[in-house]
């Protein structure tokens, strides 16, 4: 998915996104994780890996490849975003504290001192 620079991409990655988590909650897993993962992308190519929306993509993207039996895979990334989230923005803020949740409660044990 090549997706140009302009105003409107943002609305139109953020779309898709949402469309992903509507699927994943649907559990539509194949399609939640095809769409999560070309939305991560996207980010990635427009913004960078450190583009603030990034890790909320991959943690919808870690549920998705759980959900396919991919623990290792999922437990990996859910790791990496909850890292990212805690030295970002800080250990207390809700979405450091969400991702933690989420890590404890699926992959118990995964949590860094």
């Amino acid at each position: 998915m090549d997706l140009p620079h302009d105003r409107n991409l943002c609305g139109s990655i953020r779309s898709r996104h949402n469309r992903a988590w509507a699927l994943y909650l649907l559990g539509r897993f194949d399609e939640a994780d095809r769409e999560i993962r070309m939305v991560a992308e996207a980010y990635e190519r427009r913004s960078g890996p450190e583009y603030s929306i990034v890790p909320a993509a991959r943690q919808l993207l870690s549920r998705t490849r759980a959900a396919h039996g991919r623990m290792e895979e999922g437990a990996a990334l859910m790791t990496d975003v909850a890292e990212r989230w805690d030295r970002e923005l800080g250990p207390e803020r809700p979405f450091a504290v969400a991702s933690q949740i989420l890590l404890d409660a699926c992959w118990p044990g995964r949590r860094q001192p």
